[in-house]
């Protein structure tokens, strides 16, 4: 199972960590009948953990209960980092969570630059697009619009396509101090 401590000989292993999206609750992350996380809260996430390559059982409990909520078998891949996120459930918003298993890309972004991603997790919203301005020198106006950085994202669109879970690198001006980013609804875009 994954565990808290590195992998040692020449096998590169994977990591794991569990992102808790789910207001209110807190959880237990269960690989190969080994408990590994315990109360995680709600917007926290675990560190990696890293393990060996192949399949895992995984078990996701409400803390303090032994019911599970998730249980399926994960198959992670030599040298990937994954991000597992809990987050509510689109047909049983109170009690029922769904898990969106994302690879992580740490690459450092070069010196010019920032990383972005965007996910949408609340099952109630319509589509969003993701919009950045920047504020010139001094100026009290975010005057310039940069292309959309997502466009018409739905729930949990990134588990229909995964580019959509990826980072997207910002390039930065070093004479510009300030961005700003806007979520729009898609088919309204004054509005936020």
């Amino acid at each position: 199972a994954c565990t808290k401590s590195s992998i040692t000989g020449n096998q590169t292993p994977t990591s794991v960590r569990m992102i808790n999206a789910m207001p209110g609750k807190s959880f237990d992350l269960v690989l190969n009948s080994e408990t590994l996380e315990n109360n995680i809260p709600y917007d926290s996430a675990t560190p990696f953990l890293n393990g060996p390559a192949g399949f895992y059982k995984l078990l996701i409990h409400e803390n303090g209960s032994t019911d599970t909520l998730i249980n399926g078998n994960q198959y992670l891949q030599a040298g990937e980092n994954y991000s597992l996120f809990l987050i509510p459930d689109s047909s049983n918003r109170v009690n029922g969570v769904k898990l969106s298993v994302v690879t992580d890309n740490d690459d450092v972004p070069l010196f010019d630059s920032a990383k972005f991603r965007f996910f949408n997790f609340a099952p109630d919203t319509t589509s969003i697009s993701v919009v950045r301005l920047k504020r010139k020198g001094s100026s009290d106006n975010y005057d310039t619009i940069f292309p959309y950085l997502g466009v018409a994202r739905t729930y949990l669109d990134n588990s229909l396509n995964s580019s959509l879970g990826q980072y997207r690198s910002i390039y930065t001006d070093k004479f510009q101090a300030e961005y700003l980013f806007l979520f729009l609804k898609t088919n309204d875009p004054g509005v936020i």
